[in-house]
């Protein structure tokens, strides 16, 4: 069984890593992380979100911190 990852807990590492966070529209349901040509659109799914979204976060985090090295 896949455990379920809140949204705020992918927030607070995307922003560690140094992704900027914000929502496009007024009352958008997405809320887009960026950080230099990586772009995330996440649905606000409260509490939790989809599996894919938090693989999609992990991959640029992965791409993110094999460029620092």
């Amino acid at each position: 069984m896949v455990g379920k990852l809140e949204i705020k807990a992918l927030e607070k590492l995307l922003l560690h890593a140094g992704f900027l966070k914000r929502q496009p529209w007024k009352g958008s349901s997405h809320y887009v992380f960026s950080k230099a040509q990586k772009h995330i659109s996440i649905p606000y799914r409260q509490p939790h979100i989809l599996l894919v979204y938090v693989e999609m976060a992990i991959e640029a985090l992965a791409e993110e911190f094999e460029t620092e090295e």
